[in-house]
């Protein structure tokens, strides 16, 4: 998207942050409660299993991010937003129900799609309009650094009240919320792909 510009689409920042941050709370999340599967007491998963889980992650996560840096008009449209979260609630769930090192690297491979798109999608709103480009990245940063903090708290807790699946299920469903949201929001914001492909051009 790089040389474009958006300028006169709206400005979905806002409605980003709230999408993709639900996204960034599930990941810190699953940073923080998912080593909790080594223990014996739960699926005794070695260390050695839970590096290449999180190596196929973020993996997938960068090849996924860099492949973005031809769009053009995806980040404006409902199919594609919904779409790559679908590969989000796949994730949590495979992470979170998993028991098999199969199922687990499916899930993170579903999980670094989505990641990888919502990462793209976050921070190209928040620039898409230079002139407010500042103070939305400086937000969207200090979002991501307070997620860091307060996601494996809360999924810390959430597993040890509610049991070590509960957190990915309750991300799942969070991700789930929050897509209706931005299908909402991209249905009345009325953007016609057409004129975002013209001013892409």
């Amino acid at each position: 998207a790089a040389g474009h510009d958006y300028s006169r689409q709206p400005n979905y920042a806002l409605y980003a942050c709230i999408g993709a941050g639900v996204g960034i709370f599930a990941i810190q999340m699953i940073r923080g409660v998912f080593p909790k599967f080594s223990d014996p007491s739960v699926l005794d998963l070695p260390e050695r299993d839970q590096g290449m889980i999180f190596c196929l992650l973020s993996l997938v996560q960068a090849f996924v991010g860099l492949a973005l840096c031809w769009s053009k008009t995806w980040m404006y449209r409902i199919a594609p937003v919904v779409g790559v979260g679908v590969f989000g609630v796949i994730g949590l769930l495979c992470l979170g129900l998993g028991t098999t090192m199969p199922v687990f690297l499916i899930g993170a491979a579903s999980y670094g799609v989505y990641s990888g798109c919502f990462f793209f999608y976050f921070v190209f709103h928040a620039i898409a309009h230079p002139d407010k480009a500042p103070q939305q990245v400086g937000f969207n940063e200090s979002m991501v650094g307070v997620m860091g903090i307060v996601a494996p708290f809360l999924g810390g807790l959430a597993a040890d009240k509610l049991g070590m699946s509960s957190p990915f299920v309750i991300c799942a469903v969070l991700v789930v919320l929050a897509l209706g949201f931005q299908a909402w929001v991209h249905r009345r914001g009325f953007v016609k792909v057409d004129e975002v492909r013209a001013a892409a051009d």
